[in-house]
């Protein structure tokens, strides 16, 4: 975005067509559109003023005032209870009847979206409130909330500044990179990929509608002139004048909202009165009943809208954030939508009225749509859309989603020793069966992928016991999961248990899992974990196991007791299936990082590739991991150079001792406190205060 207001007065005045004029206009532009085989609109500050939002560079504008000094002046309404302007709903109704195929907008307040346009039918140059997407795989999660709130701080700054980062993480299972909004500050590049969009819908295009911009921020502002310099038409509505003026085939002087409306009357069309839309789904899995949302228009496209759900006899009731005030809706289940929720998605599509009158029914219910679910019987069904679904176990009477706006993450717990701390348990390991003796016979961690015969990196599914491999190599296990919505693992790597549906480890001491744990402990290393007692509930399995691999069979205890792990120093950990070492014999030999300069983003210096990167403690490179190209292996077998930090999980690696290190060894906590920040905007809990003092392993100098 540029910070700039108008220096000539002259592009301050706003003028006005007279009302015939201005019929003229909308008569002839409506001919233009129905002769155009292709429409677009680029969309300004000027068509949100209505909304009580306000604009830029308009006599009243927020640069405006500014430059005056009047910013005391500055007007403008939230923009979380801001409604789609008549401007909005006139492009709405001219998308649904062919009139209009593609929207650019310069506007973050993403009355856009909220009016019905899909997202893949408009390029939001600046962002979108709403919007965010992951830094990783780039997946995008529209929200009720602004996620601009309570971004991380800057890691060079300390501030927000520049930061984008919302402290949520990506729901995709194979991913869980960090969300960032998609906001575009001042001095940042615009999105390459929108701008190309924007650029390539314009080209196209043999109509171009300006509608409320200024026109004076590139490279946006040469959009609408690529539509005529391709021999196709420019109109310009916009109440002051704009640098691309002499190039429009027409240029209107009037509001946008007063305009289309007559407009869309030349086209026998009417404006259509806003409502909220949403598409709620519903089905169940393992007895749980779940409630989650697509985009109104497209099943594909998630959205997080839901905030709380209650069940009861026939229907269940969705709460959402309110911003308009608007009720919880009852979503009827008749007895055979019921009948179908195990294996199939009941979709509603409901809407609400802001403005309607209070007798009025608050929401409508326009059908209940029925969907095979995607399974490995129906792959071309429709997956459960589970990012941030709520989950409702039978029983509970109401779930709610908290918080709705988050704060920086505290997922970060020391006390684990880990930097993915497991939970101790989640709603899906009641759905893990009880280990069973015949599958004893079957426990082998090399075991092939079912699906594509690759051996190494694979996972068990806990539910049935099917082997499929892991993301770093076709990411079946993935496929599985979303196919069948199983949703606990185990990775044969490093004996870990991940819920998928929960996003999260689980720590393997959990009853329903610690038999398995233990057999595949068994069968990997020949010894029963050092840490983990299996449960009497899995007995017959642990022992069979243990026979076929002549390992004596551990003592059992009765569940649930879970035993706490300690370390050599007696402090208790929390359980990890891969334990970090509190110090090794190579942590005395890294150098003293009096000046640190890391970025978590950084490039390999081999191969360029960015994500699943690691970074050498003792000379500072960085190269990519195991999963990737593998060039920090080779570079610690050229130099010998002993620990490394991964910018994926913030872990630490010492190759010669083949183990992981706590980040509170003295040694390594200055980096471990520096990648932090870089990454998440804010010291490490537990970490201040240890990171100056002095190191006990380290020789004195």
């Amino acid at each position: 975005m540029a910070f700039t207001a108008h220096q000539d007065p002259a592009m301050l005045t706003e003028l006005r067509d007279t009302a015939d004029t201005a019929a003229e206009k909308a008569r002839q532009l409506a001919m233009w559109m129905r002769e155009a085989k292709k429409v677009c609109v680029f969309t300004g500050a000027g068509i949100s003023t209505a909304a009580g939002i306000a604009d830029y560079r308009g006599p009243n504008g927020v640069w405006t005032l500014r430059a005056q000094g009047r910013e005391d002046a500055i007007r403008s309404k939230d923009m979380m209870k801001a409604l789609p302007t008549a401007c909005h709903m006139a492009l709405v109704k001219l998308m649904e009847n062919g009139l209009l195929h593609h929207v650019i907008s310069q506007n973050v307040d993403g009355l856009h979206r909220k009016s019905g346009v899909p997202a893949g039918k408009i390029s939001e140059l600046h962002g979108n409130t709403h919007l965010e997407r992951c830094a990783t795989c780039h997946r995008e999660y529209l929200r009720d909330i602004d996620v601009t709130k309570n971004v991380l701080l800057d890691a060079a700054t300390f501030s927000q500044g520049k930061s984008h980062l919302t402290g949520r993480r990506c729901a995709v299972a194979s991913c869980n990179g960090p969300l960032e909004d998609t906001i575009v500050h001042f001095g940042e590049g615009l999105p390459v990929n929108i701008v190309t969009q924007g650029f390539e819908q314009s080209d196209a295009s043999d109509l171009h509608i300006v509608l409320g911009s200024s026109l004076t921020v590139a490279p946006a502002c040469k959009m609408p002139q690529a539509t005529k310099e391709n021999g196709g038409r420019l109109v310009i509505v916009n109440l002051q004048k704009t640098p691309l003026d002499p190039l429009a085939d027409m240029k209107v002087h009037a509001k946008c909202d007063d305009f289309l409306t007559t407009v869309l009357r030349e086209l026998d069309l009417v404006v259509p009165a806003f409502a909220l839309k949403r598409r709620l789904c519903v089905w169940r899995s393992g007895g749980d009943l779940n409630v989650s949302s697509v985009d109104a228009a497209d099943d594909d496209e998630p959205t997080m809208l839901v905030k709380s759900i209650t069940p009861a006899a026939g229907k269940v009731t969705v709460g959402f954030e309110g911003h308009y005030g608007e009720p919880d809706v009852d979503l009827p289940l008749s007895v055979e939508v019921e009948a179908k929720l195990d294996d199939s998605i009941a979709l509603f599509d409901v809407s609400y009225r802001p403005d309607a009158s209070p007798e009025a029914e608050a929401w409508q219910t326009h059908g209940c749509r029925v969907v095979a679910m995607k399974s490995a019987g129906t792959p071309e069904g429709m997956a459960p859309p589970r990012a941030e679904m709520i989950t409702c176990r039978p029983g509970n009477k109401r779930v709610v989603l908290q918080p709705a706006a988050p704060a920086p993450p505290k997922n970060y717990n020391l006390g684990g020793g880990f930097n993915v701390t497991p939970l101790e348990t989640c709603p899906h390991c009641d759905d893990v069966p009880q280990a069973a003796a015949a599958a004893a016979d079957g426990v082998d961690p090399a075991a092939p992928c079912t699906t594509c015969g690759h051996v190494g990196e694979n996972m068990l599914c806990l539910i049935c016991n099917e082997v499929h491999c892991g993301r770093h190599v076709e990411g079946h296990m993935v496929k599985h999961h979303e196919a069948t919505g199983h949703p606990l693992v185990m990775g044969f790597s490093d004996l870990s248990c991940w819920c998928f549906a929960c996003d999260s480890y689980i720590d393997a001491a959990n009853p329903r899992l610690s038999a398995y744990y233990t057999a595949y402990h068994v069968a990997k290393f020949g010894e029963v974990p050092p840490y983990v007692t299996p449960q009497s509930r899995g007995a017959a399995f642990v022992a069979r196991v243990c026979a076929k691999y002549g390992v004596s069979t551990p003592a059992l205890t009765a569940p649930p007791a879970a035993p706490a792990v300690v370390d050599d120093d007696d402090e208790p950990m929390e359980m990890f299936s891969v334990y970090p070492a509190p110090s090794c014999p190579h942590t005395p030999s890294l150098p003293n990082p009096s000046s640190l300069s890391v970025d978590p983003r950084a490039p390999c210096g081999a191969c360029g590739n960015v994500g699943e990167n690691m970074m050498c403690l003792t000379c500072q490179k960085v190269f990519c991991g195991r999963h990737v190209k593998e060039h920090m292996l080779e570079h610690h077998d050229e130099t010998g150079h002993p620990i490394v930090c991964g910018f994926k999980d913030l872990s630490f690696w010492c190759y010669p001792c083949e183990t992981y290190l706590l980040p509170t060894n003295p040694s390594v906590a200055p980096y471990h406190a520096a990648l932090y920040v870089a990454k998440f905007g804010e010291l490490p809990p537990n970490v201040r205060g240890q990171i100056t003092e002095a190191s006990d392993d380290k020789p004195s100098s």
